[in-house]
């Protein structure tokens, strides 16, 4: 990975808080709560399962968005369209601005996601 950094968590109960971390980054939360402030060109892969993840993403920097909960919600900006599978929710998109490199991959039981 040249010169690439990564972090890689597991949260259980709790918070985890990263404003300032640049690279790849790739967590698991059981009931915590997950902040993460994305720099552009960045990657965030997620899985909760009762939990909240909050992420706000650079601003006008067309990230890339694969999100699915199975009985949770999913919040963002409101162009962006949720779709229902039954129980899932589904969100499949791109935030507005430039395509850029930046992505957010999260998959969910119950948590809640949101998208800033």
């Amino acid at each position: 990975m040249d010169g690439e950094r990564s972090l890689q968590f597991n949260l259980g109960k709790g918070t985890f808080v990263s404003q300032k971390f640049k690279g790849r980054m790739e967590g698991n939360s059981l009931e915590g709560t997950v902040q993460v402030s994305l720099f552009p060109d960045e990657f965030l892969s997620m899985k909760l399962n009762n939990g909240k993840l909050q992420v706000f993403a650079p601003a006008n920097h067309g990230v890339a968005l694969n999100i699915l909960t199975q009985e949770g919600e999913i919040y963002g900006p409101n162009y962006l369209k949720i779709y229902r599978d039954g129980t899932q929710k589904i969100l499949r998109s791109r935030l507005k601005g430039d395509v850029s490199k930046s992505s957010i991959f999260v998959r969910s039981q119950e948590g809640h996601i949101f998208i800033k």
